[in-house]
């Protein structure tokens, strides 16, 4: 069961670097680089769907679906944690 756990809390590690990795590199797009991996848009862009379904995120020409996404990651990993110490 452990190991489970700890896969799992490495899952939503390794998750949350990928969507600030996926914010530092649209920010580039600033200085006309399009640089974007296809398994970035392939693994966060179904995600993302999900949440702008769900929740509007588009205030001005700013888009806050990373940052709900890095604070369910988090609160998944808390509560996954909280649940078996």
């Amino acid at each position: 069961m452990n190991t489970l756990i700890l896969a799992c809390v490495l899952f939503f590690d390794v998750l949350h670097y990928m969507i600030i990795a996926d914010v530092i590199l649209s920010w580039l797009l600033l200085f006309w680089v399009r640089l974007r991996p296809r398994f970035l848009a392939q693994l966060l862009d179904p995600i993302y769907i999900f949440i702008r379904k769900y929740i509007p995120t588009n205030i001005g020409m700013f888009d806050l679906t990373p940052i709900i996404a890095l604070l369910t990651t988090l609160l998944f990993k808390a509560l996954l944690l909280m649940s078996f110490p």
